[in-house]
């Protein structure tokens, strides 16, 4: 090695350590450096701690630089925790000061709403099942119908949904026994026997039903058969013969009987002896449901009770046994007694008169006479109508046509009749046609038609054509003819055979039916 001189440097932090020489020759060297010295502690302060939402991730920074330094967090909200339990109620507060007085409301109410009444603010009315409060009275105009929304009036009370129907009521127990004098302490007089009179017959009696009072006792009646208490014989007596005295018969004992038994009955004038039962019945007992007249008001049973004849329970308000139903009404005035006299059919004459108050019967009309008439000629009900006659029933329309009766036995054969004039010549109707399109109508019919054209011919027929209707179709042209259906028409031939057959070719139309005919002749 050279006697050269070398500078050596170390470059600090380095590894490994490069020894450099002047002259570009470079040595390695590794060269442990001894520990340093020990540094200051590192200080880390909290910063920012910032929050987000839930689904943010957490995160962390520090900036500065050591040995003071700052910790910087991003932190997310945790879930919501459970609801804690209620606290205790606090003490109740002061009462407040008293608010003044408010305004007195406006509140009159005027029942369903009329279009021709002037409303002011206040007022309440009904319309369409719906309440109403007038706001505005603009200036008392009338026919401010209300509405929902309406300027003038405010909805109070909606209209309710229609509310279901009611389930059937039983049937009611009704049972009109009359009147209650009839149904219940009335007893009957049932007189049952022979009464033996001068012609020898028997007399047979019945039921006697109440009738009335007559010398403080009670009556009984049925036709011409009555029997009353007897003053002073205080016996029972009969009349059966219209009343009439002559006839007369008294019953031997004081009073009806609750039971069957046997009395004689006798008259000294002109009855022989004979016996008869008298049974006393009393009124029917009284049951739920039956409905009485007492009074002149209608009374209900509402409990059933059995009739006690000598202690009846009269119908009034407040009884056990009846419920009033119907009051009696105040009585009326009197009306003016009615003019009536029906003669029948108006009579024309001379000495014919009528009355006010006459009825009769003209035209199949009633009228009444409104003033008195002597001599009717001339003056008849329909032509002084208003003036003497006023028209009470007009006469009525007259009545459907009564159902045909049957058909009666068909008569004997008449003789025959002389023979009639020969009748005329019968016409034949034949008419030329030179068209080559011919649709046929109903004057047409009972014709001869001589197609005479050189071209082709097409006859329609239609089916419109009046029944009984026929006609005759010559080829008298050269051109052949064909039959053709119109709409809705159905055109029948022997072997569906529609055209003539030449020149000179005849061809028949006759109608079978309704759009239905039948073709026949020289046809090909």
């Amino acid at each position: 090695m050279a006697n050269n001189k070398y500078n050596l440097s170390v470059t600090e932090g380095v590894e490994p350590y490069k020894l450099s020489i002047v002259d570009g020759t470079e040595l390695q060297l590794s060269l442990n450096g001894g520990q340093g010295p020990i540094g200051p502690a590192n200080t880390l302060a909290i910063g920012t701690v910032t929050t987000v939402e839930s689904n943010v991730p957490a995160a962390a920074s520090i900036s500065g630089s050591a040995p003071s330094q700052t910790l910087n967090l991003t932190l997310p909200k945790g879930n919501t925790g459970n609801t804690g339990a209620t606290g205790a109620t606090g003490a109740t507060g002061a009462t407040g000061a008293a608010g003044a007085d408010g305004a007195d409301a406006l509140r009159n109410y005027t029942a369903a709403y009329d279009g021709g009444t002037s409303y002011a603010v206040g007022d309440h009315a009904t319309y369409n099942g719906e309440l109403f409060y007038r706001t505005d009275s603009h200036g008392g105009n009338v026919g401010d119908i209300p509405s929902n929304g309406s300027a003038f009036w405010d909805l109070l009370a909606a209209k309710g949904i229609d509310g279901i129907d009611g389930i059937d009521g039983v049937d009611a127990l009704w049972n009109f026994r009359g009147t209650f004098e009839n149904a219940s302490t009335n007893p009957f007089l049932r007189v049952t026997g022979n009464l033996f009179g001068p012609t020898s017959e028997s007399v047979r009696f019945r039921d006697l039903p109440y009738d009335g009072i007559r010398n403080g006792k009670p009556s009984y009646r049925s036709g011409n058969q009555v029997c009353y208490w007897q003053v002073p014989s205080d016996a029972w007596v009969l009349y059966s013969v219209e009343d009439d005295p002559t006839y007369a018969a008294w019953y031997t004992t004081t009073e009806p009987v609750s039971s069957p038994e046997l009395v004689t009955v006798w008259n000294p004038a002109t009855f022989e002896s004979g016996t008869v039962v008298i049974t006393k019945i009393d009124g029917e007992n009284f049951e739920l449901g039956d409905v009485v007249t007492y009074g002149g008001s209608t009374w209900y049973c509402y409990f059933p009770y059995i009739f006690d004849a000598e202690a009846p329970e009269i119908p009034e308000v407040g009884s056990d046994y009846w419920l009033l139903i119907a009051a009696k009404g105040d009585t009326g005035s009197a009306g003016a007694d009615a003019l009536w006299n029906f003669l029948g059919e108006w009579v024309s004459s001379d000495n014919q008169v009528y009355n006010i108050g006459d009825v009769i019967t003209y035209n199949g009309s009633l009228y009444y006479c409104i003033d008195y008439v002597n001599g009717t000629i001339g003056i008849n009900p329909e032509a002084y109508e208003g003036v003497i006659y006023q028209l009470i029933a007009s006469k009525g329309d007259t009545g459907a046509t009564g159902a045909t009766g049957a058909t009666g036995a068909a008569g004997a054969t008449g003789a025959t009749g002389a023979t009639g004039a020969t009748g005329p010549e019968p016409s034949l109707n034949v008419t030329d046609n030179s068209n080559t399109s011919i649709t046929l109508a109903d004057t047409d019919n009972n014709k001869v038609i001589r197609c005479t054209s050189a071209s082709s011919v097409t006859v329609i027929v239609p089916s419109t054509l009046a029944a009984g209707f026929s006609c005759m179709v010559i080829q008298a042209g050269t051109g052949q003819v064909t039959f053709q259906e119109g709409s809705g028409t159905t055109l029948n031939s022997f072997g569906s055979l529609v055209k003539t057959a030449g020149q000179h070719a005849p061809a028949s139309i006759i109608r079978v039916a309704s759009g239905m005919y039948n073709l026949s002749g020289n046809l090909i």
